[in-house]
């Protein structure tokens, strides 16, 4: 803490000091574990991007393979043609 932040707390009693202390460290405390969640959340969001993509990827080589499939037999070319 700076001295500029501490400036406020002169005159106040040392009940009051010692629960700024506390809400200090409280807020510390929670600081650290919020940027540690949201590392957690933006890997979790990274990852979820990674596995979209294949399974995108997946779904179009599944779709291209049977339409592929679908021409390279002459009875389904036929049925399609009909």
């Amino acid at each position: 803490m700076s001295w500029a932040e501490e400036d406020w707390t002169v005159g106040l009693s040392g009940r009051v000091l010692q629960k700024v202390k506390e809400l200090q460290v409280l807020k510390d405390r929670l600081s650290r574990e919020n940027k540690q969640k949201q590392l957690q959340l933006d890997n979790t969001h990274t990852s979820l991007e990674k596995q979209t993509a294949k399974v995108n990827t997946d779904v179009l080589m599944y779709n291209f393979f049977l339409l592929k499939d679908s021409f390279s037999s002459p009875l389904s070319l036929q049925a399609c043609l009909v």
